[in-house]
């Protein structure tokens, strides 16, 4: 059975999601977890519950997610009462495994509802309506929820961001950031309109002034790297059953780390190479459109001048009386 995995959320701003920005969204609290979720499937036995990790399915021997396997079992005559065939309860598992430690630990804290549509399709639902869904079907009582507000558009994600943060964490302790979705529509990959925004000093990269004297492949380096990248990609390692706590396990982590700056900071490279080398290059591309219009107006050196255009921002060429 092929397993579909949560859709990637990329941070605020990334290309083909900017529409958010022009939509109603429903905002929660980014937790600092492992990405888990309950499958129900219909067999020949009955209805059956499967779990799931980020990225594949798990089964009772996946020590990494002990306290969630166990929830689960526990709750296991609930969840099947309460779930039709082909829905999915997304959810963190947070036992402060990661980067962030909050006040308590929770083996499944639910964030997402989607449902399996009439061409088999994966429609995920907005909060305000897989909460009645849930309700109606006594889940809302066993299941832990986190927070969600919905917000009309949005001109300062910033603001939004302190404002949780001003609250503090749905587990106690400090937030990590803050997720932004709209369920109406899609991204120009016709993917979830979902996207983030994290503290600084939870990022997984870090803006960094280019420093006199570094090479640019080091100053790419301390780009995209540091301590918080460094912390998923190990957890990833571990969630996948990867782990063996020797040498043998850097072949994996290099890897997972190398995809991960491929799929988030690409971006960042961009930008960062634009402004430290574009403002020379545009002086010599200058140069060189000035050089290449004299030779179109067979002009020599002395024939021609540059003057600087009304607004002063600029060269253009001009003759000579």
């Amino acid at each position: 059975m092929q397993f579909h995995p949560y859709p990637k959320i990329h941070t605020v701003g990334y290309r083909g999601t900017e529409k958010v920005s022009s939509l109603p969204v429903y905002v929660s609290e980014k937790l600092d977890g492992s990405n888990v979720s309950l499958h129900c499937f219909m067999t020949q036995g009955g209805k059956v519950i499967r779990l799931a990790s980020r990225t594949r399915w798990l089964d009772i021997e996946s020590k990494q997610f002990t306290p969630f396997i166990q929830w689960a079992a526990d709750h296991l005559n609930v969840l099947l009462a309460g779930m039709e065939p082909g829905e999915v309860l997304w959810g963190e598992f947070c036992n402060n495994h990661n980067v962030l430690k909050y006040d308590r630990k929770s083996p499944f804290v639910l964030f997402d509802f989607s449902y399996t549509g009439f061409a088999g399709e994966r429609i995920f639902q907005a909060p305000d309506m897989w909460r009645v869904v849930l309700e109606k079907r006594n889940l809302q009582d066993v299941i832990p929820i986190g927070i969600w507000e919905f917000h009309g558009l949005l001109n300062d994600y910033q603001a939004l961001l302190e404002a949780f943060v001003s609250r503090g964490a749905y587990l106690g302790g400090p937030i990590e950031g803050i997720v932004i979705k709209n369920y109406s529509e899609t991204s120009e990959y016709s993917e979830p309109l979902f996207v983030k925004l994290v503290m600084d000093e939870f990022k997984e990269g870090h803006k960094k002034v280019y420093a006199q004297g570094e090479s640019l492949e080091e100053s790419l380096c301390q780009l995209v790297f540091n301590e918080a990248r460094f912390r998923k990609g190990l957890q990833r390692v571990k969630e996948n059953e990867q782990y063996t706590g020797t040498m043998k396990d850097m072949g994996t982590l290099l890897s997972t780390i190398q995809k991960d700056v491929e799929e988030e900071s690409m971006g960042d490279i961009a930008t960062f190479l634009v402004n430290k080398y574009w403002p020379s290059a545009k002086k010599l591309l200058n140069a060189k459109i000035v050089r290449r219009y004299k030779q179109e107006l067979g002009l020599d050196g002395d024939q021609a001048e540059i003057c600087p255009n009304q607004q002063g921002e600029e060269n253009v060429l001009g003759t000579s009386d």
